[in-house]
């Protein structure tokens, strides 16, 4: 297609950029609109056709779409035509240019043409209503939220204008600005506690992470945890989170994204660990914690003596942090205030 914008574009397009982080972004045409004029006689209904560009402020590529309605009986026609997906690019604002014409060539629907036997043939008249123009819609996109769509309809030209929408968001990992805390809580079941985080803001006071994925461990320390020990809490997708109050030592953290869908594997970051112990032995009614031994549930003999254990750290479900008091109807202890002990 023939582009008319180069010169403006290419004088405005190496402006210097006073945003630091990169961002993506996609506009869309939406639907395409024209004034109730009246095509030549002979020419039959309307025909019009919208060349549309865009440039921005940090790219000298020029980004067009071209929409041609043939036969268009209405004045306002919904339509679906993306013009741009831009990737990694320091762009803050975007601006598009109009070429529209009343297309009586039909042979040739993106190119204006006068009347000529051989071009426009079997028309006798030439496209005509033209209007161009180089700005008809200018967006500062970053002052607007990210990951929204948000809509904008372009200034008349002539008889001609359009509607578009656009979003846009971050192409980098966000900043964590406040970390979950206390790192270590030891608490009793009917007590509740709730982590809370969140990112850095950019320059218009946009938090730079717009996604949330609280994780748990399947360690119980977080000097041990690696990627492959974590996994999602279901439904936990926002940047406060109440862990379940269940007996045992578990380990937290949120994962934190720029991008639009729920998508960890690019543009993410971490919050630090936190663990958090709920004491089988609280109020009336916790659950006690389950003995580990071999002769769970078997006959043993007078004397014979047996090791018995409750569950030990890095089992997932297992109690840092806390001390036992071993008791039995008939034999002795080897200790009874630790984790492991020895009965007889």
């Amino acid at each position: 297609m023939n582009k008319i914008y180069s010169t403006l574009a290419f004088c405005i397009l190496f402006a210097t950029t006073l945003w630091s982080q990169q961002v993506n972004y996609e506009v869309e045409i939406i639907a395409v609109e024209r004034t109730n004029y009246q095509d030549c006689g002979g020419c039959g209904s309307p025909d019009p056709s919208w060349l549309i560009d865009l440039f921005d402020n940090a790219s000298p590529t020029i980004s067009d779409v071209g929409i041609h309605v043939p036969a268009n009986g209405t004045i306002f026609t919904p339509v679906n035509n993306g013009l741009t997906n831009r990737v990694n690019t320091a762009a803050s604002t975007f601006t598009l240019a109009l070429d529209a014409w009343e297309d009586n060539c039909n042979n040739d629907v993106f190119n204006f043409n006068t009347y000529n036997f051989f071009t426009c043939f079997p028309s006798v008249f030439g496209d005509s209503r033209r209007c161009t123009s180089n700005n008809v819609a200018t967006v500062n996109f970053r002052t607007f939220a990210p990951c929204t769509w948000h809509t904008g309809t372009s200034a008349w030209c002539g008889d001609y204008r359009f509607t578009y929408r656009f979003r846009w968001s971050f192409n980098q990992a966000p900043v964590v600005a406040t970390q979950p805390t206390p790192a270590n809580n030891v608490l009793c079941m009917g007590n509740p506690i709730t982590f809370s985080t969140s990112t850095t803001l950019d320059a218009n006071g946009w938090p730079t992470g717009s996604n949330y994925q609280w994780q748990v461990s399947s360690v119980t320390d977080c000097a041990s945890a690696t990627p492959a020990s974590w996994s999602n809490v279901g439904g936990a997708t926002s940047a406060t989170f109440t862990p379940p109050q269940i007996p045992g030592t578990r380990l937290y953290r949120a994962l934190i994204t720029a991008n639009c869908s729920s998508n960890f594997v690019s543009n993410t970051v971490a919050t630090n660990c936190v663990r958090v112990t709920y004491n089988p032995y609280g109020v009336p009614g916790d659950l006690p914690a389950p003995i580990q031994s071999g002769i769970c549930g078997s006959i043993v003999l007078p004397g014979s003596t047996h090791n018995l254990s409750a569950l030990i750290p890095p089992a997932v479900g297992a109690a840092n942090g806390v001390t036992y008091n071993w008791s039995a109807t008939g034999g002795s202890f080897s200790q009874n205030t630790g984790a492991n002990t020895t009965w007889t």
